[in-house]
């Protein structure tokens, strides 16, 4: 008969690796480390644990203090062994799996300095234990190898018994005064509280200023830190977040090759000066060049500054999104005409094609060169702005004016809005002539851009990405491939719930036409030619057949206008069918239909030599160190006009009685 012993259990032996004489660059990253092994019973008390962990690296728990953690997935934040029960947690997890390479631990290591014993007050920071004399003034620091459950409850006695049991009562040489730069330890002082606010940083959206440090270390651990002390505190923070801006610039070639290997079909550009330097970046997802060819055909381009330490400008292309964007040194003829060739070879050339932007002289150079057969105009907008600082009178007539001759469908509407902003300022012809009115006009202009008018789009992207333009530049492109990412899930979720014909942007403007139909009469011609008199007895004509009509809305806005609304709903006929291939369902879906594939974490790439070997330099900053502002400077008139207009006709937002197309169509 076979006897079973039950409830006893034989120890097992758990082999571990330990990564160890290195540190964490951020919450999930371990790097640069040295590798060892050990045999440890997997019923082992923590103490014990650790014991044989010193044994193994040669060293003890006097001289020497050490942080253990580990990672469960690649991106996980790192769990730290501290007690008995995360002893237990650890082993039960490496039996299910004895793989020697799975769940390492992370070994810090910080040398104990000994010192004189005095009275003194201390905080506990992750590990490092910070005194600090009766005025508040940081001192000096030493490692201790346990954890709290709360740290703001170690204090006075609970310090000394501390010190008791990890540095075997070695004593605390104390630096009277702030922290002293030649202080052996004051690196590792600096490089505890910049960990300790790293996670503050992780959204380039929060702000938590030197202020806050000060604020916080006062309150929390009773710690005085003057403004530049915080200042270097965040600046080191950031460095372990984000790293050293100008080593971003030698991952370049790397970040590139991982976006063709996990995009395949991306088209992304790296140009370099003689002498090894940066000069432009250049980046097209797959994803966006899949879209590109179900949207429609105006791209809308625009640069902004970077605040970051290299600084130079990042320029983008937009269609229904960020459809391409670039890092170049500046705004300059060189470099427009760099992206401009860049953007041709991604994307190429499509039918009625239309390039809109701000009256930028380079990028109305570029254009002309790389595009000299496509229409470009300029944002509505940004023309109007040139205007206001042309001429200083009459903004609030000439105003209105300009904005209803821009949207005016109709060449005798034009001539007449003309005349009227002759009888206000006769200067201002001459200067939209000299413009090109086929360039802000819709009446005038060879391509039909009613829908898209302005660069608001370019504009949000800008808001969007505004703190993250303060990044190093890798963290910057990484930032920029997660939003494009982020944008096209968020569209493709969209699509697929979509239960209409037509997207909702244009299915509310179909709503709209239709209510403005209602009051019209209508009467056919011919199956296709239909007369409809509106509630004034105007007459207008629709051309069912050729999606015309003599308002010329129909075939500008390739949606039905009021009156073929009318027409439509006479002959019980849908709209969307006489709407856009691109406004359509089906066209929405196959836009967002291609996923953006994220990248793997860095520590993970495998990369060619030839990609290795690439060297990259960062560019040299030219002119004065300047103070970078957060956004650009606005004009006085952009705060004067902030409330939303109501027409005094219709009642509804967004136009005045001038402007007003609903009181004509009614």
């Amino acid at each position: 008969m076979e006897i079973v012993n039950v409830g006893t259990t034989v120890p097992t032996l758990i082999p571990i690796l330990l990564q160890h004489s290195s540190e964490w660059v951020s919450e999930s990253k371990f790097v640069n480390f040295l590798v060892n092994g050990v045999l440890i019973n997997s019923d082992c008390s923590y103490d014990y644990f650790v014991d044989e962990i010193y044994k193994q690296l040669g060293r003890d728990s006097i001289t020497s203090a050490m942080e253990i953690k580990y990672t469960v997935k690649d991106g996980y934040v790192a769990i730290p062994i501290y007690n008995d029960m995360s002893v237990r947690l650890y082993m039960e997890m490496k039996k299910k799996n004895l793989d020697i390479t799975e769940y390492p631990l992370c070994i810090t290591l910080k040398t104990v300095y000994s010192s004189v014993e005095c009275s003194y007050s201390s905080s506990y920071l992750g590990g490092n234990l910070l005194a600090t004399t009766s005025a508040g003034n940081l001192l000096a620091t030493t490692s201790v190898g346990l954890q709290c459950q709360n740290v703001e409850e170690v204090h006075g006695t609970n310090i000394i018994e501390m010190m008791d049991n990890h540095v075997k009562k070695d004593k605390i040489e104390i630096l009277k005064g702030n922290c002293i730069i030649d202080n052996p330890q004051h690196e590792e002082i600096a490089e505890a509280i910049a960990k300790l606010i790293c996670n503050k940083y992780t959204n380039p959206k929060i702000i938590y200023t030197q202020t806050d440090i000060m604020s916080n270390m006062k309150q929390q651990y009773g710690i005085n830190k003057s403004n530049i002390k915080a200042y270097r505190t965040k600046e080191k923070a950031l460095e372990l977040l984000r790293g050293i801006p100008r080593e971003s610039y030698r991952k370049l070639s790397g970040h590139l090759y991982m976006i063709n290997m996990t995009n395949p079909g991306s088209v992304t550009r790296l140009h370099k000066s003689e002498d090894e330097r940066f000069m432009y970046v250049f980046i097209a997802l797959n994803a966006s060049i899949i879209r590109w060819k179900y949207c429609y055909p105006i791209i809308v381009v625009d640069g902004t500054f970077l605040k970051s330490s290299h600084r130079g400008t990042m320029l983008t292309a937009s269609a229904q999104d960020a459809t391409a964007y670039a890092v170049v040194d500046s705004e300059n003829d060189a470099s427009w005409e760099w992206f401009f060739e860049m953007f041709r070879q991604a994307f190429g050339e499509k039918k009625r094609m239309c390039i809109v932007s701000d009256r930028h002289a380079s990028i109305l150079r570029g254009a002309s060169i790389v595009y000299p057969e496509v229409s470009h105009c300029v944002c509505i907008f940004h023309l109007w702005n040139n205007i206001k600082k042309q001429f200083n009178k009459n903004h609030d007539r000439l105003r209105e004016v300009f904005f209803a001759m821009a949207r005016a469908y109709k060449i005798e509407d034009f001539n007449r809005l003309m005349e009227d902003m002759d009888s206000i300022d006769k200067r201002v012809r001459g200067y939209l002539f000299q413009v090109g009115y086929e360039k802000w006009s819709i009446v005038h202009s060879i391509v039909n851009r009613s829908m898209v008018m302005t660069s608001n789009i370019a504009e949000s992207l800008n808001a969007r990405n505004r703190e993250a333009r303060e990044l190093p530049i890798m963290s910057l492109l990484d930032y920029m491939m997660n939003l494009v990412m982020e944008w096209n899930n968020t569209n493709r979720m969209t699509a697929m719930s979509t239960f209409i014909d037509i997207g909702q942007k244009y299915h509310e403007v179909l709503k709209e036409n239709s209510y403005l139909s209602q009051k019209m009469t209508v009467k056919p011609s011919t199956d296709y030619v239909y007369v409809v008199m509106d509630a004034k007895k105007r007459r207008n004509i629709v051309y069912m057949q050729k999606r015309e009509c003599s308002c010329k809305r129909f075939q500008v806005d390739e949606i039905p206008s009021p009156h073929a609304m009318a027409v439509l709903d006479y002959t019980h006929m849908e709209a969307p069918k006489y709407c856009s291939a691109h406004y359509t369902k089906e066209y929405f879906k196959k836009t967002y239909e291609v996923p953006v594939n994220p990248l793997r974490d860095e520590t993970t790439w495998d990369l060619p030599t030839k990609v290795l070997d690439n060297v990259v330099l960062p560019p040299i900053v030219k002119g004065k160190p300047r103070i970078l502002t957060k956004s650009r400077r606005k004009g006085l008139y952009e705060y004067l006009y902030t409330e939303t207009v109501t027409c005094g006709l219709c009642g509804k937002q967004g136009h005045n009685r001038r402007t007003c197309r609903n009181a004509q169509d009614n």
